[in-house]
């Protein structure tokens, strides 16, 4: 079974086929990171490019 990338919990089957390589909380936490970078909000490591280095999906 696969576990997230982010936090080591592992993965529901959903999740793995969905969202491959996080939890639902990460992946939700993420979006809700770069909503917030696209708004304005200051995050150096989205500044710094970190945003090019997410997943591609299907």
């Amino acid at each position: 079974m696969a576990e997230c990338k982010e936090c080591g919990i592992p993965l529901m089957p959903d999740e793995e086929y969905y969202l491959e390589d996080r939890c639902e909380c990460c992946e939700r936490m993420w979006h809700e990171r770069i909503s917030d970078w696209r708004e304005g909000h200051h995050d150096p490591g989205l500044d710094a490019g970190e945003f090019e280095a997410m997943p591609r999906i299907h």
